[in-house]
């Protein structure tokens, strides 16, 4: 719970280390401030999170990133860069600067006997929103893949189901940094596009 919460909230704000700590042992249930910093400087480790220091005077606290979804980040670094050469721009403009500049896979939905990739892709929705504990909580592909619903979807179909949750703009998938490093038992815990993208985890929108 702790890992899901500190990968969620750096997924969306630039925090340092003490203040990002209280938000995720704030929310309920609480956990332990040692559990949550220790599960903190794990990600680290493991390359999912990276302690930054900001631009500005070097006594000033790191950053954490995440390296999935570093928007938070990139978007203020740019923001003060452009500052110090006397350009304002707004945050939207600089949030459409780093959207991705070629178009996402096109994902088929199925047509004909049994049910559809749409159809699946909804029970996926559906079951993320049962096991996350608020709305935009990560889940993982590991986890969703223990319901009883999605249990004996074939693995093609379960990943083209959760890219069009992403294509749809329904969910946000989270990016496996070094997924190519790990035996094959365990790329196959995760959702590919089959363009050398690995997925571990997913959030709603």
């Amino acid at each position: 719970m702790a890992r899901e919460r500190l990968l969620r909230v750096t997924a969306r704000e630039l925090m340092t280390a003490d203040p990002l700590n209280q938000r995720v042992r704030s929310e309920s249930p609480k956990i332990n401030k040692n559990v949550v910093s220790e599960i903190r400087k794990d990600l680290v480790r493991e390359g999912a999170l990276r302690e930054v220091a900001q631009r500005g005077p070097k006594s000033r606290a790191k950053v954490i990133v995440n390296l999935s979804n570093p928007r938070p980040y990139l978007e203020s670094e740019i923001g003060g860069l452009l500052k110090e050469f006397g350009i304002e721009r707004s945050t939207e403009r600089i949030r459409a600067l780093l959207e991705p500049a070629e178009p996402q896979p096109q994902v088929e939905v199925q047509t004909g006997a049994g049910p559809d990739l749409r159809e699946i892709a909804e029970t996926m929705l559906a079951a993320i929103n049962r096991i996350a504990s608020e709305p935009g909580t990560t889940v993982t592909f590991y986890r969703l893949r223990q319901q009883p619903a999605l249990a004996s979807v074939p693995k093609p179909t379960f990943d083209k189901a959760a890219l069009l949750l992403r294509h749809d703009r329904k969910a946000e998938l989270a990016v496996h940094d070094h997924a190519a490093r790990l035996p094959q038992s365990e790329q196959d815990e995760l959702v590919t596009d089959g363009l050398g993208n690995y997925y571990v985890s997913i959030y709603t929108r």
